[in-house]
């Protein structure tokens, strides 16, 4: 058996704890071996103030890119069992528009989350606030990590790389964009012009 829901929210929060209060619902009716199905799913900003063409861009540009990252991230520590995104079929705040083009804000992120699969073995990660981050590596040698970066107006992102070489290694960001940086003594620094950002990291050489 499986419970499935629906959930439409303009704050990536409110999707974050949803399977966690779906499984205690469930629990406390004796549900306890019920798999959690939350069969559609979108973060839709809010619409106060926001001009039609304004509220569409927002919906298929880089702040949903970023919240859906962040909330698949989340998830990884969540009861949930599948999650539906609304939707990639042709519309106008869909991966696709109405020209079957992909809209890279949207694209791209879930793009790079899906290629996170290629580094099952999870490893551990901390983040400030407003920073989602998802590791792993390969068992071979090679890992990698997806960013998200949900309403934040720092101008760089220092990240402390335990574990990793000293090497080139390349960077996708939320456009589809490739570019590469060094690592240092297991350091890296990222420009953020956004306030909202996803980055995928490859090629992460484990010591």
């Amino acid at each position: 058996d499986f419970f499935g829901w629906h959930c439409y929210s303009n704050t990536p929060e409110r999707l974050m704890r949803e399977p966690a209060e779906a499984r205690k619902l469930l629990d406390s009716y004796g549900f306890t071996e019920t798999e959690l199905f939350l069969t559609e799913w979108r973060y839709i900003p809010d619409m106060a103030d926001t001009k039609c063409d304004e509220f569409d861009r927002r919906m298929a540009g880089i702040e949903s890119g970023a919240v859906n990252t962040a909330v698949l991230t989340s998830w990884q520590d969540s009861p949930l069992d599948m999650g539906f995104f609304y939707t990639t079929t042709i519309l106008y705040n869909s991966i696709f528009n109405r020209r079957s083009e992909i809209q890279p804000g949207l694209y791209y992120p879930f793009l790079y989350f899906a290629q996170m699969l290629d580094f099952r073995q999870r490893v551990s990660s901390e983040c400030a606030e407003g920073y989602y981050c998802l590791a792993g590596h390969d068992n071979n040698g090679s890992g990698a990590a997806l960013i998200s970066v949900l309403n934040q107006n720092n101008s760089t992102i220092n990240l402390e790389l335990a574990g990793v070489a000293d090497s080139t290694i390349k960077i996708y960001t939320a456009d589809g964009t490739e570019n590469t940086a060094v690592t240092t003594n297991g350091k890296l620094t990222l420009t953020q012009t956004e306030p909202y950002a996803v980055y995928l990291l490859k090629e992460l050489i484990l010591k």
